[in-house]
């Protein structure tokens, strides 16, 4: 399984348990792995703000949450409930 099938694996388990705290501190964690300077830049946001909104205690504002995802190099999309 490729890095990026892992990230999107991990992903989609954490929006299915609905807990958005844990998703935010995953998806810190997958860009702390790639690089959070490197993040920051490619979303213009400030590198010690990236970390907060990202930590297990943050809440980031969906617009920083969209940013990070395309840096990430992944895409969101929404499907109808089974």
């Amino acid at each position: 399984m490729s890095a990026n099938a892992v990230v999107r694996a991990r992903i989609d388990e954490h929006i299915k348990s609905e807990a958005t705290v844990v998703l935010a501190a995953a998806l810190g964690a997958i860009a702390r792995a790639q690089g959070m300077a490197e993040i920051a830049q490619e979303t213009g946001l400030n590198p010690k703000s990236l970390y907060r909104a990202l930590s297990g205690e943050g809440n980031p504002e969906l617009e920083t949450f969209i940013k990070v995802v395309r840096a990430l190099g992944l895409h969101l999309h929404a499907s109808a409930s089974a």
